[in-house]
């Protein structure tokens, strides 16, 4: 009799606690809907949305579909943008973006370098930072995922912070948000990744390779069409080639060698005019590519005053070719013909977004790989250059040349 008992109050016990958790769900789901669909009725009285991607150029590119497909879903919406210095200029030509907030790293960094002592006055400076972020903002997305962007989403205010989950984001980020979306453990693309992100405030889209709206100014068109002009590049097809890399990924950058030897060869088209694209400290290293190409058909671009003439440069091109570097990911908001060069990195994930661009990379084993250092670069090494003639050979068949309508 007693045992009967017991057994009985086990049972009515578990069912206490399956029902307990069952309404615990039901009201997680219930205040989901809720807050969901109070974000939706702002909307109604223009709802305030700061997205957060600060750097670099190619991933601010990579982000610039998601923030567009969200201007689409909530038209009447304010949707200010964060970002650093570096790639502002970027941003400032996405007319689906009503203000940009400046974040001024690199001149506070140099700021506090050049004159330690200012140092007492970085309250006030605080200060200023806070008044000009906080814009009573609705909702804050985190594109970035690290420590820096995590905190600028704490600072803005912002009741609804939304970000990746753990694990998926840099420097414990997470700690940040309010709503933390979790990714699939299967590699997918950034962009796709970017879209999760939107579906927390009720913006249901899937995403798609297409151009984005970018506008360039007068003086961005006019100074390369000077170029072009100075090159006699009109009827031509224009293959911009990038070799250069950023010092973090130098380990993804294919050799000046390879680089020379391609350049050779694509000039034995007599309607070929190939462009060095360089950044920075890149100068030496397009200049002795120009050298080593041994043809004069290869030229090196001017220095552009603004990501915009660079990005007006890849949008005329018949073909880019590069690595997983920004100008790819510049081309893609274009649409433009690109080959992409991969090594280390999984194209599956870092891919330019563009239906026209073409990965080529080498079947090495270790590839690919989550290495930030790698001393013998066998994936990169694997690329011939025969194999991106082919490609380079496929993409031109249907190229547009310089001055005719893409």
């Amino acid at each position: 009799m007693g045992e009967r008992r017991r057994t009985d109050f086990k049972r009515k016990n578990r069912a206490y606690f399956h029902a307990y958790f069952r309404f615990c769900g039901t009201v997680r789901r219930m205040a989901y809907r809720r807050e969901t669909a109070l974000l939706l009725c702002r909307v109604e009285r223009e709802m305030r949305i700061l997205v957060v991607r600060l750097s670099a150029i190619g991933d601010v590119a990579v982000t610039a579909n998601a923030v567009y497909s969200l201007r689409e879903s909530l038209p009447d919406a304010k949707i200010d943008w964060a970002v650093e210095e570096e790639a502002s200029s970027l941003v400032s030509g996405f007319n689906f973006v009503n203000d940009i907030i400046l974040i001024p790293r690199r001149r506070y960094s140099n700021y506090l370098v050049r004159n330690p002592f200012r140092l007492l006055r970085l309250p006030t400076t605080m200060l200023r930072f806070l008044h000009h972020i906080r814009r009573n903002y609705d909702v804050v997305l985190d594109f970035q995922g690290n420590f820096r962007s995590g905190l600028l989403t704490l600072l803005s205010g912002a009741k609804k912070r939304i970000g990746f989950s753990a694990g998926r984001v840099y420097e414990a980020s997470h700690i940040f948000y309010t709503t933390k979306v979790r990714l699939p453990h299967s590699p997918i693309n950034r962009v796709e990744k970017m879209f999760r992100l939107l579906n927390e405030i009720g913006v249901k889209k899937e995403p798609i390779m297409r151009p984005v709206p970018f506008e360039f100014s007068p003086n961005d068109k006019a100074a390369v069409e000077r170029f072009l002009y100075e090159q006699r590049a009109f009827n031509k097809k224009l293959l911009v080639v990038h070799p250069g890399a950023s010092k973090f990924g130098e380990f993804k950058r294919w050799s000046i060698a390879n680089y020379a030897a391609l350049c050779y060869h694509l000039a034995n088209d007599p309607d070929a005019l190939i462009v060095i694209t360089w950044s920075g400290e890149e100068l030496l290293s397009a200049i002795e590519l120009v050298k080593l190409s041994r043809n004069n058909k290869t030229i090196i671009a001017p220095r552009f005053e603004t990501i915009r003439q660079l990005a007006y440069l890849l949008k005329r091109s018949s073909l880019v070719i590069g690595g997983d570097t920004g100008p790819l990911h510049i081309a893609a908001l274009f649409e433009t013909p690109s080959i992409a060069l991969f090594g280390p990195k999984d194209p599956i994930v870092y891919r330019p977004w563009n239906k026209n661009c073409r990965v080529v990379r080498g079947d090495v084993p270790c590839s690919p790989c989550r290495k930030r250092r790698c001393s013998e670069k066998k994936c990169m090494e694997a690329i011939t250059v025969e194999m991106v003639l082919d490609a380079v050979k496929n993409m031109l068949e249907n190229a547009s040349p310089v001055g005719s309508v893409r």
